[in-house]
């Protein structure tokens, strides 16, 4: 709706006038059905119908039209039900005689487009007439305490027949002669009606409350049973539309353009759809681009679409205004039938800029739900028409006026993505249709994102502008980019809609959220305002939303947040210390408050928050002493607390308002989960634990204290990018849990100090009174040591007899390796179960989850087998989701096979591989991607003669990791940006990771320009990063400074970044950055894989080729 003239703007065509006319003769047929005074005779004289005309009339804004056309057709009638079947004849009558005999309507059909006009004009009446029977089928069983509900119904009605009237009218605007002002002066007295109607309803309440004697009867207008007035869902057949996927919901028809459903089209499909179908008939539409022209018509109710997702299941077309098709027809979706559901479907007009007015999708059914659905256009893509609408984690992309119309529309974590508009063009967000002051619609954009495309940088779009003379529109509690223009709202060129419309803003957010420029007729808006605009107040949704089982914010949202568990980490160490400070020298072990509070003392000391320290445990260890038990309520209390953040969590709930913001609320309950499995394998490893073997237990518990922190800021770290304050506010929510969990890594330093200081040689193991079975404690090292003969570095598929062989030709087993993985035995101890794949390439993402332990994969070389994938955040997914494979389960091994993340740089963060697999080897892979290629997330892992590919921070995260004799190839990067081989991300001084290359060889793919790309070793992600390059070949490839700073942080002035003994053109240090480190032996020698991975325990067991220290070049 770009023109002064409106001339596309989708015009809601409709028309006529006279529909009013019987919700007023109802309205009064109500009035006067309840004011029979109780004991006398029902009084049918004119003098009553008279009395009761005026009284309804009495709120109007067109009193004289009100009274003559009650007056004229209302008679002396006073039943109610009479009343209304008079009404509803006349109705009907006037509306087809409009349509048939109108000699303005016969007068129009002059040029394409004014016969377009009549054609959308009987098109919008018969609307009106399936509208009035509807509401007086809805009438039958009113229940009179229902009037809230039943006033809302009402409204709704009567506005989508304002609307009807207006768009009749809208459509004449290009159509030559003076059709248009004939037409609108032959529904002057039908819109003066109409008003009349919205304006009596608001007084139906009063009216019923007041002077009227109401109470002995319950329905008011119908003996019979009550029909229904809500969508099937709600009382029938289950949806849960949050979980729901084509497989789960059975569908009633498949659309597939490969042939493989009941039809290759959508329109074939719609002729199944029973009409005014009373249950949900699910249509699944497969994965394909479909150019066709749907519409659902009034009577395909009940009507649900699910695709294979909103950028996979895509309906497309392209008409458009300027190729001389009416606005009003361009729509390449059309859905008329009530209670329709959308999800995981993609709708687009392709026509673009030059076809000016060019819809998507138009809407006019009543409580409709779109869910997870893309509509994407230029000029007008979305037309919500009339009714009740309710969008939710969507996509809507375009230029001018993208959203617009007259429904009551809530969008709820949606995302309006502005292109460039062509020309002199104003980029427009909405254009609300509001003609009434009275209407009870809205566009209301609530948790919602409003940026630009990648193409569009000049930063002067609108929030919205005033389509009509009370439009309405509320922003609130949503990420507003520096796309917007500081005016926030435009006007409607040559019209003075800004005195009457009412544009709000609440608690938004982001670089364009500012409202000191605003123009002088937005509104800021209350909390008390703003909670009328949300899903439960304006659209009622907690009668039909809330229902679907879509995910749904009744009110304003709050954005929440995680507690975690660093607490019960330091109560574990304080179990330890506690339990060996208490004397063996003849005294009785007395359980004194004292012992506690001293052992509390000492073991904060060494902390860097000690007052955060001393009142964590204060509060949570009493007078407890004795280890085992303080280990019991440790452990219980954060497997408990960690539980509730999962399952109870109102917080965690409203965190979930947009696709990254739940990805980052599901990432959090995983990373929670794996912080209560550490926890629980903790308690275990301290059951057996020996003092003898103190070194190697500490060294446990550090590597473990660095996961629980790491999982802690990856938490963190999702909630960069998604809508509003929630970053901060986690941020200050975990503050204690970090300090927490720092402290303990402190304490866990210190704790061999507290054993020697202890009287402690009478006893040699610490928290187990008896002996334990060998066979039944619980191992802390990979079965291969002690079990299955292994010789990784010869091993092949042969000589391992696999326990499963994947194959693509069906040769093996399963043709997949994710068939495979169900035959893991869970929490696998006994051996390491070894899947053969077979040569070829893999496209699925693979996850081995954390009780797929002990699983080695073996394929036919790191080239011939490959498994790959193309998750990538640009197109949406959290980089912690983007992973090709995902290895968590402990114990990992892998030979001879390939990793591929194929989206390239496009797709920004796109991980090849995420490894969190403890004690885990990776033997002659190759690892290829471009950035964020490989993901070495925690624990302690394993490296030999692997190939790594990228082009930014394509090796990073927080494990010990050591890679010995392995190739880092550098691809060229995208435009205007610079290569980075490492990004560690050490969180805390203590930490016992880092990256280690040794022996490596760091070179450019073929074609790489080191002229014009600049490559660096890394760079530190986090505060305390970690790198080393040792006894390796870099090329020149490498720039002279070697690392890069993180811009915007000052990581580098805390951080570690060493060489030592490198060889290779790019080996040079001489103008190196002034904060690396020249390492010395010594240095070099603790990042060795026998120092930081104590991989003489069980590196050297496997078999693979190690060397434990230096090695010989």
């Amino acid at each position: 709706m770009t023109g002064d003239d409106r001339h596309g703007k989708k015009k809601k065509i409709a028309i006529i006038g006279v529909s009013a006319i019987i919700l007023v003769a109802m309205v009064v047929a109500v009035a006067v059905g309840v004011t029979k005074s109780k004991g006398h005779k029902e009084d049918n004289t004119p003098a009553t119908s008279s009395k009761a005309i005026e009284a309804v009339c009495q709120p109007t804004d067109f009193k004289d039209t009100c009274k003559t056309t009650l007056a004229a057709n209302a008679g002396n009638v006073t039943d109610p039900k009479e009343l209304i079947k008079v009404a509803m004849k006349i109705a009907t009558d006037k509306l087809q005689e409009v349509v048939d005999n109108s000699q303005t309507m016969h007068e129009v059909v002059k040029d394409p487009l004014g016969d377009q006009a009549l054609q959308n004009c009987k098109e919008l009446i018969q609307y009106s007439i399936n509208d009035i029977k509807k509401a007086f089928g809805n009438m039958g069983p009113f229940d009179v305490s229902k009037v809230k509900n039943y006033v809302k119904e009402l409204e709704n009605w009567l506005s989508a027949s304002v609307s009807y009237e207006q768009t009749c009218l809208d459509g004449f605007n290009s159509v030559k002669g003076d059709a248009g002002d004939k037409m609108k002066n032959f529904l002057k007295q039908s819109q003066e009606l109409t008003k009349n109607g919205l304006a009596m309803i608001s007084e139906i309440s009063k009216l019923m409350g007041g002077a009227i004697d109401i109470k002995p009867q319950r329905r008011l207008l119908a003996d019979g049973d009550s029909s229904k007035t809500s969508p099937s869902w709600i009382d029938g057949r289950k949806l849960d539309l949050a979980t729901a996927s084509a497989s789960s919901l059975k569908p009633d028809v498949v659309v597939a353009q490969d042939g493989s459903g009941k039809y290759k089209t959508v329109g074939e499909a719609l002729k199944d759809i029973p009409k005014e179908s009373p249950k949900t008939f699910v249509i699944y539409i497969k994965e394909g681009e479909y150019k066709e022209h749907v519409v659902l018509e009034k009577e395909m109710k009940n009507v649900m679409f699910i695709g294979d997702g909103p950028t996979k299941t895509k309906i497309t077309g392209d008409k458009n205004f300027a190729d001389g098709t009416h606005p009003f027809r361009t729509a390449t979706v059309v859905v008329i039938g009530d209670y329709f559901i959308a999800k995981d479907m993609g709708f687009e007009n392709s026509v673009g800029a030059k076809g000016h007015q060019a819809m998507a999708l138009r809407v006019q059914s009543d409580q409709s739900i779109f869910y997870n659905c893309q509509m994407d256009g230029y000029q007008n893509t979305l037309f919500t028409q009339t009714y009740r609408q309710f969008y939710r984690d969507c996509t809507i992309s375009g230029a001018v006026d993208i959203i617009f119309g007259d429904a009551a529309v809530v969008f709820q974590n949606c995302k309006m993505i502005i292109r460039k508009p062509e020309g002199d063009d104003k980029a427009t967000v909405t254009a609300q249709e509001r003609s009434d002051k009275r209407q009870p619609t809205a566009i209301v954009f609530q948790n919602s994102t409003i940026s630009a495309d990648k193409e569009y940088k000049d930063k002067t779009a609108f929030l919205g502008r005033p389509a009509h003379t009370y439009s309405r529109t509320v922003v609130m509690q949503s990420q507003i980019d520096d796309v917007i223009s500081p005016e926030g709202w435009t006007p409607w060129t040559g019209q003075s809609n800004t005195e009457e419309c009412w544009f709000g803003e609440f608690s938004n957010r982001g670089s364009g959220s500012a409202t000191n420029k605003r123009v002088s007729w937005f509104k800021m808006v209350t909390r008390d305002q703003a909670d009328e605009f949300s899903a439960s107040s304006l659209l009622f949704g907690e009668n039909w939303i809330k229902p679907s089982g879509v995910p749904y914010e009744a009110g304003l949202m709050r954005i929440a947040i995680i507690s975690v568990s660093a607490l019960i980490l330091v109560a574990m160490v304080v179990a330890v210390a506690v339990g060996v400070t208490k004397s063996h020298k003849g005294g009785n072990d007395e359980k004194k408050p004292a012992t506690t509070s001293k052992a509390i003392e000492t073991v904060c000391q060494p902390t860097d928050y000690k007052e955060t320290c001393q009142n964590a445990l204060s509060e949570k260890a009493g007078n407890v002493t004795d280890p085992k038990e303080l280990v019991k309520i440790g452990f219980q209390i954060a497997i408990e607390k960690l539980q509730e953040v999962i399952n109870n969590s109102d917080t965690l709930k409203e965190i979930a308002k947009d696709n990254l913001g739940n990805q980052a609320l599901q990432n959090c309950r995983e990373l929670i989960e794996y912080s209560i499995d550490d926890l629980k394998r903790s308690a275990d490893k301290i059951g057996p634990f020996e003092v003898t073997k103190l070194k190697e237990y500490v060294e446990d518990l550090k590597v473990w204290l660095s996961a629980s922190l790491q999982y802690e800021q990856t938490c963190l770290d999702g909630f960069d990018n998604t809508p509003g304050e929630a970053g901060a506010k986690m941020k200050n929510f975990l503050k204690t849990s970090q300090e927490l969990t720092k402290n303990a890594l402190a304490m866990a330093t210190e704790i061999g100090n507290l054993f020697r200081t202890s009287s402690l040689k009478s006893q040699r193991r610490l928290l187990a009174d008896t002996p334990m079975d060998p066979k039944k404690a619980p191992k802390i090292i990979p079965s291969w040591i002690e079990g299955r003969k292994l010789d990784i570095a010869t091993a092949n598929p042969i000589s391992l007899k696999p326990d499963v062989i994947v194959a693509k030709d069906g040769s093996g087993k399963y043709k997949t390796v994710n068939e495979a993985l169900k035959d893991i035995p869970k929490d696998n101890v006994l051996k390491t179960l070894v899947i053969y794949i077979k040569e070829g390439v893999y496209s699925e993402q693979v996850v081995l989850d954390k009780h797929m332990t002990n699983v080695m994969l073996i394929g036919d070389g790191p080239t011939k087998t490959k498994i790959t994938g193309n998750k990538n955040y640009a197109d949406g997914v959290q980089t912690f989701k983007t992973a090709t494979v995902a290895v968590i389960g402990d114990y990992f091994i892998a030979k001879d096979i390939g990793f591929e993340n194929t989206a390239g740089a496009r797709g920004h963060q796109a991980v090849a591989l995420r490894v969190q697999s403890d004690l885990s080897i990776f033997y002659n892979c190759q690892i290829d991607g471009y950035q964020d290629t490989l993901y070495t997330q925690t624990h302690r892992q394993f490296y030999r003669d692997c190939i790594i590919s990228g082009t930014i921070d394509f090796i990073f995260g927080d494990a010990a990791a050591v890679f010995q004799n392995c190739k880092m190839i550098v691809r060229k990067p995208g435009p205007n940006q610079s290569c980075m081989v490492t990004a560690q991300g050490r969180l805390d001084k203590r930490e016992p990771t880092g990256i280690v290359l040794q022996n490596c060889t760091i070179s450019g793919e073929k074609g790489f320009d080191a002229a014009t790309t600049i490559a660096y070793l890394g760079r530190p992600w986090k505060m305390y990063s970690r790198t080393i390059v040792m006894q390796s070949q870099i090329d020149n490839v490498i720039n002279p400074l070697g690392w890069m700073e993180w811009t915007g942080t000052t990581n580098h002035e805390t951080s570690w970044f060493g060489e030592f003994s490198n060889r290779g053109l790019g080996a040079a240090t001489n103008q190196r950055v002034k904060w690396y480190k020249l390492a010395t032996p010594e240095e070099a020698g603790a990042f060795a894989p026998g120092s930081i991975l104590l991989g003489d325990k069980w590196i050297m067991p496997s078999g693979v080729p190690y060397v434990a220290g230096m090695m010989r070049v």
